[in-house]
This record gives C-alpha cells, sequence and structure tokens, in this order.
C-alpha cells in the first residue's frame, strides 16, 4: 500500500510592500529547492 504524499503549507510574504502582500503555498514535502524556487 503506497503512503500518502505528505503536504506542507508555507506562507510566503513580501517585505516593505504596501499594502501587504502574502500567500499561502501548499507543496509535496519532498520538494527540491530548485522547484520551490520556480513555483515562487
Amino acid at each position: 500500500m503506497a503512503k500518502p504524499a505528505q503536504i506542507l503549507t508555507i506562507h510566503v510574504s513580501m517585505n516593505d510592500v504596501a499594502p501587504s502582500l502574502w500567500r499561502r503555498i501548499r507543496v509535496d514535502a519532498d520538494i527540491t529547492l530548485r522547484n520551490l524556487h520556480h513555483i515562487l
């Protein structure tokens, strides 16, 4: 039986921007830094 994928929720915000800008992004727990960079 396959293990269920683990999902992480990342809160991303930008500094020095008015009004404030932020997003919640859900990604697989095994995402590489390179792929996360492309998403952001």
